[in-house]
């Protein structure tokens, strides 16, 4: 009989019943966003007073850019005489000669990639001025600085190194199109002259009868070509190609990056191939850098996957390789990057340890005002318990703008 009255009970008051119901389901859903909210709002009072304390204290010696090495200095001018003097043979002598030794000229910046990219550089201030979503117009001042490259080259066929430095100009200037230099988003117009740029190259490339591997400019433009090919074909291509660049450039840790990022899962690879560009890199470049390249390799597949994941993956291991980067590779620009990067995407405690352990100059163009100008007085405070470090502060002269860093 109670039974029966209660059912009456409910019954006679079910929306009552389902909003009682609900309210308990809802509560701790309630209780678990409010605990959310909260933890923000505490997380950043704690911020802006570690903000405070490490904008008082600071006291890291800091210069806007990384220095200009002394092979970067030379570089620029030599190749800056014979450009405006308008020797192109003397262009492709240097080049070539450049080319001919492989070399860093700091920051493990291959000086191939350094003297191809200073020369184009009107290419890449004109792709770094494009706007957010360019249309066909806006590639204006782009396609110019390209056609000049072309009439240069094509003007002088009696100096190869040109067709190289075309083919290089080419494809940077094809990827800019693409968006993913600058990471804007790929429009129509852009992907049109994506296709046709890589086209070009990858014709003038075959025209030349050379085999790519011969030259690093060469190989790596030739890499990079087909990345516009259909799926199928890229999937192949991008691994047959990549030898022409372990032969040609085999201690270009940009370019082992990028090659492992190619071969992630949904790209063109797998796990396991990931895994196994990470030891080739790492056994072809450790007599120059150490293990860097493992840490730059997993920092740029994190964000697609978990680091635990990938084939012979180790925190220990990627912290040592961190530990070389900044040793024997990098130096202090890759400290800077690492400790802005960890602060952001976590662990901070990486952040502190860079710090403590490795930060001994400060480059401020790497933490721009706002968000990272606060990260790194935020971070300071961290490592030093909100205290000077100690290790003097100076203000330095600043690097060259435009150079890499």
């Amino acid at each position: 009989m109670a039974m029966n009255e209660a059912l009456t009970v409910i019954s006679e008051n079910w929306g009552a019943v389902l909003r009682a119901a609900g309210l308990l389901v809802c509560l701790p859903i309630a209780s678990w966003a409010l605990w959310i909210s909260l933890s923000r709002v505490w997380r950043s009072c704690a911020d802006a007073a570690l903000v405070r304390k490490g904008q008082a204290a600071f006291d890291l010696p800091s210069r806007d850019m990384p220095p200009d090495s002394e092979a970067s200095v030379h570089i620029d001018t030599v190749l800056d005489e014979a450009w405006r003097a308008g020797d192109w043979v003397r262009v492709g002598q240097l080049l070539r000669e450049i080319e001919r030794v492989p070399f860093d000229v700091g920051y493990a910046i291959m000086g191939h990639d350094y003297a191809a990219d200073h020369l184009i550089e009107a290419i890449l201030d004109a792709g770094a001025a494009l706007p957010g979503a360019p249309q066909r117009d806006d590639f204006s001042v782009l396609s110019a600085k390209v056609d000049r490259f072309r009439q240069i080259a094509l003007t002088n066929p009696h100096v190869p190194m040109l067709t190289t430095l075309l083919c290089h100009a080419l494809t940077r200037a094809a990827w800019i199109a693409h968006g993913q230099v600058y990471g804007r988003m790929p429009t129509h117009d852009g992907m049109a002259l994506f296709h046709k740029w890589s086209a070009e190259a990858e014709g003038l490339i075959k025209d030349t009868g050379r085999d790519p591997g011969q030259s690093a400019l060469m190989a790596q433009a030739w890499y990079h070509c087909a990345l516009a090919l259909d799926d199928e074909s890229a999937s192949a291509q991008l691994r047959h190609r990549w030898k022409c660049v372990e032969r040609a450039d085999p201690l270009n840790l940009a370019l082992w990056e990028e090659h492992a990022h190619h071969m992630l899962p949904g790209w063109y690879g797998s796990l396991a191939e990931v895994g196994a560009v990470a030891d080739r890199a790492v056994d072809a470049t450790k007599a120059a850098y150490g293990s860097a390249i493992y840490a730059r390799i997993m920092l740029a597949v994190r964000p697609c996957l978990g680091l635990a994941d990938v084939p012979g993956y180790s925190a220990a291991r990627f912290d040592r390789a961190i530990e070389d980067d900044i040793a024997h590779a990098g130096g202090q620009p890759q400290a800077n990057a690492y400790a802005l990067w960890f602060w952001s995407n976590g662990p901070r405690r990486d952040t502190v340890r860079i710090f403590r352990e490795h930060l001994s100059e400060v480059y401020l163009d790497m933490w721009p005002a706002g968000e990272a100008r606060d990260a790194l007085h935020a971070a300071f405070a961290k490592a030093f318990g909100g205290k000077p470090s100690g290790r003097g502060r100076a203000r330095t002269a600043a690097g060259r703008k435009g150079h890499p860093a």
